[in-house]
Formats: C-alpha cells, structure tokens, sequence
C-alpha cells in the first residue's frame, strides 16, 4: 500500500514521468567533435588548440527542457566512457547543443595521452530524472598530438661541389614522423 500527504495547492499538477529519453546518436552528420583555438585540423588535438566544440542533437522531447546533457569521453571500448566534463542543462529542444571542453579539462582526462583515440557519446537526463541508454559514438575521433614534429636527418644524393643557378639539387629531410606539407613549396 502507497500511503502519502500532500500539500499540492489547487490548480497545480503532479506529473509522473518513468519514460526513459531516447538514446543520442552521434553518428554521421548528427554529432560533430572539432579542436578550436590555435592550429586547427579536423580530427586532432594539438598543443596550440584551446577547447574541444561537440555538437550534439537533441531530440524535440518537451521532458528534456530542465534536464542535463552529460559528454563521456573514452579511449578503446565504450563500456570505459567516463563523465568529460561536467553536464550542462538542456533549455531547447528539438535543436542542436554545443558544448565546449576547456583545454584544462580534456587535458586532465584520465588515460590522455600522446597518440591516443577519444571518442564521445552523449548521455541526456530528463527533468525527472530518468537517463538515456548509451547511443551511437560520434564518427569523428580526436587523436592527440601535441609533439611538434623534429628534423632527424638531411641528406642529399647531389655531389658536393659548386651547384649552378637552374640546376637541381635533390635534398632529403627526415622528420621524426609523417608530416604533410600545407601550402607552400619545398
């Protein structure tokens, strides 16, 4: 037997919600993860970018409004995804919600490391309280890398001697991993 008193005044309403919200799905176009600030290229973080933007589709469910969205954050198998971050309340629905993770705190993630994978998947919490399942990842992935890249060696096959203007002269330079030339010439 469920016994209770209640003070709830004329005119209001006591509303009962077990619904659980739909997972969110970051997959495809729906969720996008990009480094910014500093030197920005798609799919990486550097030692030069200032926050992570992760966008993330929040379905047109009225319950949410008052709710909370909360990142996870992992590095191999989803069922390590940690809290990235701290929750953010959910104000709008049926709209993307962008939210920012500070250098400091994506820095401060457990296991972050050189060379590492993040991926992230998004929970929402209604405003009753009742939580998502997990959802799909987003496709895209932040690798870290925050070692500039060395010169390890520069040779060339061009005999030593005087070279003249117009002739080639073949150089080779060596980085300490792949680098890609971005604009300009060699």
């Amino acid at each position: 037997d469920l016994t209770f008193t209640s003070n709830i005044n004329t005119g209001s309403a006591l509303v009962i919600d077990g619904v659980v919200p739909d997972a969110v799905n970051l997959a495809g176009a729906a969720g996008t993860i990009i480094a910014t600030g500093g030197t920005v290229v798609a799919d990486y973080w550097n030692a030069t970018n200032t926050a992570l933007s992760v966008v993330v589709p929040i379905a047109a469910d009225p319950s949410l409004i008052g709710g909370t969205l909360q990142l996870k954050g992992y590095w191999g198998v989803v069922g390590g995804a940690q809290n990235l971050g701290t929750a953010s309340a959910i104000s709008a629905t049926g709209q993307n919600k962008t939210v920012s993770i500070s250098a400091a705190t994506l820095e401060a993630f457990p296991a972050f490391a050189e060379g590492a994978v993040l991926k992230i998947i998004a929970i929402v919490t209604d405003k009753a309280g009742n939580s998502s399942v997990v959802g799909t990842e987003s496709d895209d992935e932040i690798t870290i890398d925050q070692t500039a890249p060395t010169i390890s060696t520069v040779t060339s096959t061009t005999a030593d001697g005087y070279v003249i203007p117009g002739n080639d002269v073949n150089i080779t330079v060596t980085f300490s991993e792949v680098v890609t030339l971005a604009g300009g010439n060699l």
